[in-house]
């Protein structure tokens, strides 16, 4: 019985000795985080930041010891080592009190916004009523340039927490002054001169609220902008533009100058009603190809409203009318009506998404040889486009889609069209800008054309980059390459262009 004795405490000294390591370990991390938690209370965080550090050692996996390490460096300006900290607390407990707003504004202090604000909506869902939560994302939505989506936030700070008042009234009225909703931002600067006028806040507001009388008094109704291209294209083709397939194809190269004027005088102009006229004039000057030489007019009536849905959403609904003339080569080419529904709402901040109807009656001016290749047509069109800001609003991406259908007079040309666009623009160095486009069009046409007794179906490609650069307050620059790969299954319809285009533009 003894020896049997002996044999169980023999197996069972090894599970006694784990405990007690584990038991020491425990009792060694606490002392450590104790001592840590009273040092940083007395904001002496070096020290804090040496005891904390003895208890993670101790006790890696303990969510408590890595949030006060967090905010230990945070105090010592170690931002990216409390992110790696507080990221790892919130993973080993994410019910932590208050881990989610720490490292929210941790992540706000490095800059990186879009993860901030990731943060504080999870530390909304755990402390709904805490002030300071709703302010951050309301002054990082700001900082983003979401101005519209920032002001509920400031103003529901505002509600749990009257000592932030003034401080959410005034960002609040530069929300409405930079989202050009100048009786907003009157009211809230207003309010926010009223709550404290001697406060450096309220200093401010007063001023505002001067600049934007000024500005009620001499609001610009109108803008001219003109330009001048001088480009090389090494495949000019007849070419009206509008998403006009050509007719005509040169297979040769050669230079011209471009010509072309926008103008816009705005009858009414309010913060939510824009009512507008528009005229372009566009002309083109080849070197020697004179028979593509392309004039147009083009005149355009839109009508803008802006609101919330629910009182919350952003949207922008906006009708145009347009009316293009072209003339090619001195010769009347054709006539086009078209109307443009465009509806842009922000579901979520950082995110346009915009979905365009258009109709479009279009009249050839030039005599078809057949009834079947008769052009003229009635087009209608559906479409979205994606927009997804970041780096605060500087850069985006977008991605669309669109769908078309042409109804021709001529058997010859009634089609299908898909058409899959994307994009991307950044600031560069020394104030340049870069745009680039990427655009797939695939026209599927529905009979067997009369002349090559074949169906036709043709797929586009469109790259396009370029760099603008201002050169002073009214003039700018841009350099713009695009190449074009038309594919058709009728070898006929082939060409490929290059186009290398500077271009000077002027705004009045």
């Amino acid at each position: 019985m003894t020896s049997k004795i002996l044999r169980a405490g023999i197996l069972a000294l090894p599970f006694l000795l784990i405990a007690s390591l584990a038991f020491s370990a425990t009792k060694y991390s606490e002392l450590y985080f104790t001592k840590g938690v009273a040092e940083f209370n007395e904001e002496r965080f070096e020290q804090a930041l040496t005891e904390l550090k003895k208890a993670e050692k101790e006790d890696p996996q303990n969510a408590q010891i890595q949030y006060y390490l967090g905010l230990t460096l945070i105090q010592l300006n170690d931002l990216k080592g409390a992110v790696d900290a507080l990221r790892k607390a919130a993973e080993l407990d994410p019910t932590l009190p208050r881990v989610h707003y720490d490292l929210g504004i941790a992540y706000y202090k490095l800059g990186e916004y879009d993860n901030a604000l990731k943060e504080l909506k999870l530390a909304q869902g755990q402390e709904p009523t805490r002030a300071m939560i709703h302010y951050y994302q309301g002054y990082i939505l700001h900082l983003q340039n979401h101005f519209e989506e920032s002001t509920p936030y400031l103003k529901k700070a505002a509600e749990l927490d009257p000592s932030l008042k003034q401080s959410a009234q005034f960002f609040a009225g530069l929300n409405g002054l930079k989202s050009s909703r100048l009786s907003e931002a009157e009211t809230e600067f207003n309010d926010a001169y009223k709550t404290d006028p001697s406060s450096e806040l309220g200093i401010a507001a007063k001023s505002y609220l001067d600049k934007i009388t000024e500005a009620r008094k001499g609001a610009k109704r109108w803008d001219i902008i003109p330009s001048y291209s001088l480009q090389y294209d090494d495949n000019v083709i007849q070419d009206p533009g509008g998403g006009i397939s050509p007719t005509r194809i040169s297979d040769e190269g050669d230079f011209r100058q471009v010509w072309f004027l926008a103008s816009e005088y705005r009858f009414i102009q309010k913060e939510d009603w824009l009512v507008a006229g528009r005229y372009t004039f566009y002309q083109s000057l080849h070197a020697t190809l004179h028979d593509y030489d392309l004039q147009n007019h083009q005149s355009t009536i839109l009508v803008a409203y802006r609101g919330k849905i629910a009182g919350t959403t952003p949207y922008r609904a906006q009708f145009d009318y347009r009316y293009n003339n072209s003339i090619l080569n001195e010769h009347r080419y054709l006539g086009a009506h078209s109307g443009t529904l465009t509806f842009d709402v922000v579901f979520v901040p950082n995110w346009i998404t915009q979905f365009i109807y258009r109709f479009q009656d279009k009249k050839f001016y030039f005599p078809a040889p057949t009834k079947a290749a008769d052009r003229d047509a009635e087009n209608n069109m559906v479409g979205f486009n994606e927009y997804i800001f970041f780096s605060g609003g500087k850069r985006y991406i977008k991605v669309g889609y669109a769908f078309d259908h042409d109804n021709a007079i001529g058997q010859n040309w009634d089609y299908d069209g898909h058409r899959v666009s994307a994009g991307f623009f950044t600031p560069l160095i020394c104030q340049i800008m870069m745009n680039f486009d990427f655009n797939y069009w695939n026209q599927d046409y529905d009979n067997t054309d009369t002349f090559f007794a074949k169906k036709r179906n043709d797929e586009e490609y469109t790259y396009s980059v370029s760099f603008d650069r201002p050169l002073t307050e009214i003039f700018s620059v841009n350099l713009q390459y695009t190449h074009v790969n038309h594919d058709s299954n009728i070898a006929f319809y082939d060409y490929k262009r290059n186009i290398v285009a500077l271009t000077f533009t002027a705004r009045f």
